[in-house]
């Protein structure tokens, strides 16, 4: 939340599953304070009419489905280009409250930024 939160200009955000209503929202307000926030998520797992993704989508958040792997399973968020959130955390109500996740936010670090940015633009690319 505090790197969603951290967001001056752009938020690009590729999730394998993702039904959390606060981080969702969180993405909501970005983009209602002026921030590009991009989702690129799972095809088969985001698909539903009660997914996040779905109502991020209804929100006006531009986002996309990518279907091309057995499971697109990348969880990681770009900030403005130059920080990076990653880790097996998916964003979901159960990696909060019931799984054991990890996740790592890299502050201030354009080059590690910069090759996430490449693949998320790569899915972003295959996404529908």
């Amino acid at each position: 939340m505090r790197a969603i939160n951290s967001a001056r200009a752009s938020i690009d955000v590729a999730a394998y599953s993702f039904t959390s209503k606060q981080i969702a929202i969180a993405l909501d307000n970005a983009s209602k304070r002026g921030i590009r926030v991009r989702v690129v998520a799972d095809a088969k797992d985001n698909g539903g009419q009660y997914s996040a993704v779905t109502w991020m989508q209804h929100k006006g958040i531009d986002v996309r489905l990518n279907g091309r792997y057995a499971t697109q399973h990348n969880k990681f968020m770009v900030i403005d280009g130059i920080t990076t959130q990653t880790g097996s955390f998916n964003y979901t109500s159960s990696a909060i409250k019931r799984n054991a996740e990890n996740t790592i936010v890299i502050w201030n670090e354009p080059l590690t930024a910069s090759a996430y940015q490449q693949e998320f633009e790569r899915l972003w690319q295959e996404g529908s």
